[in-house]
């Protein structure tokens, strides 16, 4: 079992302090979440030497860098794949989180045409991060948020440098269990994001109310099941969505007591 978090945890921390976070809680690496500009906590691709060096010092490695870059539609993001590219090949991270989605409702079916023109971006866009020796992990998220969804747009890209990051949320949100999505994903997950919520009340929205571990009304167990059925050996990564959700702050007292109970949910389940 590999473990990671992602800094959406701790948004406020220099990236010093974050990998002294990840240190001192026995984490194996870190997920970072690229911003606006596709920094890096601050750092450009300028300064990749720089981090470079603070992360061989900590003995913490770098998971993936968590892209906002989407494919929707006909615009390809060619030069944001190519910018974050050149970024991870030069601190030797394997992999750029990226989504997919499409203009429809929530059960409704992805048209073909639609499906074909997002693959053709994401091979296109696959090929030039492959000159670059990196990967596209594409999370399951919004309209491709279930197994059920994401296979078609897969298939349809047909590249060996894309894979899967399981948002186990997402799938669960749009009503798919965790068994059916690693039996149609199966070693296509490299990656898998965990988080606890409890479902929405009175309500038609689908997502899910975050919450502390093992809080919630996630079956952790029957997700390590299910990952046991592929032999799963990539990351367990944390994704505590601190920056988008301040509330949760209050579930605990400290980045350090969060980790120690994420180490603790591991143990039980994992």
């Amino acid at each position: 079992m590999k473990t990671a978090f992602s800094t959406l945890a701790c948004p406020d921390l220099e990236l010093r302090e974050v990998l002294s976070l990840a240190a001192r809680n026995g984490m194996d690496a870190v997920e970072i979440r690229l911003d606006r500009e596709n920094r890096l906590c601050g750092y450009t691709l300028e300064e990749a030497e720089a981090v470079k060096r603070l992360i061989a010092e900590r003995g913490i490695a770098i998971s993936d860098l968590a892209t906002g870059i989407h494919f929707h539609g006909e615009k390809v993001p060619l030069e944001a794949v190519a910018y974050c590219s050149r970024l991870a090949a030069a601190l030797g991270v394997p992999a750029l989180r990226v989504f997919a989605d499409a203009p429809v409702r929530a059960g409704s079916e992805i048209p073909k045409d639609f499906v074909f023109r997002n693959a053709a971006a994401l091979s296109e866009c696959a090929d030039l991060a492959a000159c670059h020796g990196v990967a596209l992990w594409v999370e399951t998220h919004s309209a491709y948020s279930t197994g059920e969804r994401l296979v078609p747009l897969l298939e349809a890209a047909n590249r060996e440098n894309i894979r899967v990051i399981w948002d186990i949320m997402h799938s669960i949100e749009f009503g798919e269990a965790p068994a059916r999505t690693v039996s149609l994903l199966g070693d296509q997950i490299v990656h898998v994001h965990l988080k606890d919520g409890v479902p929405p009340a009175g309500t038609e929205d689908v997502h899910y109310v975050l919450c502390a571990l093992g809080e919630g009304a996630v079956s952790f167990a029957e997700i390590a099941n299910a990952l046991s059925t592929v032999s799963y050996d990539g990351y367990l990564s944390l994704e505590w969505e601190l920056m988008w959700h301040p509330e949760l702050a209050a579930c605990y007292e400290s980045s350090d007591a969060l980790l120690a109970a994420y180490r603790e949910l591991l143990a039980r389940y994992f």
